[in-house]
């Protein structure tokens, strides 16, 4: 079983790329799979990408900051799976070719201890807590607030309506915007990652960047 997560935008522009030289922030979001893979089986959330979000970390220019989200509507109850490997995996934009990317995997030995690993660099320790091991790569999983905003009800206005329906940011009592996601929690994997392990020492500071679960 492998569920993958593309896209992304860098900075300001319209592209398909994580720019890793100056800040910028880049996402992609599904929050509710096709149908057909729609589940309330644990096993299938523990694998169900919702985000992936990436850039520079404000207080630290020589840091990249990836997160991949799952688990929708997660709760305290909620786990990673020990039996799936979470994959991050990073490509050269330009002259990169088919199979040529670095992969970051993370593996949940115990629902409470995670293991980060780009190669020979490892980051392993307990859930919840930041892991330092100072070799380039910090790690952070746990559950955390879902930070992606969304309007359902705007939205869903605009499609029966057939044009934009949304409202000026005001408070949502006076009929201004309305969060779906608003308290609502997911699971987070959180790197950070010295960003010359991502990029040749900067000679490739654009990069392709994408998730997935698998069984392991």
């Amino acid at each position: 079983m492998m569920k993958k997560h593309y896209l992304y935008r860098s900075t300001l522009a319209a592209s398909l790329i994580a720019t890793a030289c100056f800040a910028g922030i880049t996402k992609a979001a599904d929050h509710a799979d096709s149908p057909l893979l729609r589940s309330d089986e644990i096993t299938v959330k523990q694998s169900d990408i919702n985000d992936l979000y990436a850039f520079m970390n404000p207080e630290d220019a020589e840091e990249v900051v990836m997160i991949m989200t799952i688990f929708p509507d997660a709760n305290t109850q909620s786990t990673f799976s020990t039996n799936l490997n979470y994959q991050f995996f990073v490509q050269n934009y330009d002259g990169g070719t088919p199979g040529d990317h670095l992969k970051i995997t993370c593996t949940f030995p115990t629902t409470d201890q995670v293991s980060c690993s780009l190669g020979s660099i490892t980051a392993a320790g307990a859930l919840g807590t930041t892991i330092e091991p100072g070799n380039g790569l910090r790690v952070y999983t746990g559950l955390r607030d879902d930070p992606f905003f969304f309007n359902g009800p705007g939205l869903a206005n605009s499609l029966d309506a057939g044009s934009p329906q949304f409202t000026d940011p005001q408070p949502e009592n006076e009929g201004g915007l309305t969060n779906t996601f608003a308290n609502m929690n997911i699971l987070a994997i959180v790197l950070g990652i010295d960003r010359n392990l991502l990029t040749n020492n900067q000679e490739d500071p654009q990069l392709r960047i994408w998730t997935a679960t698998e069984s392991n």
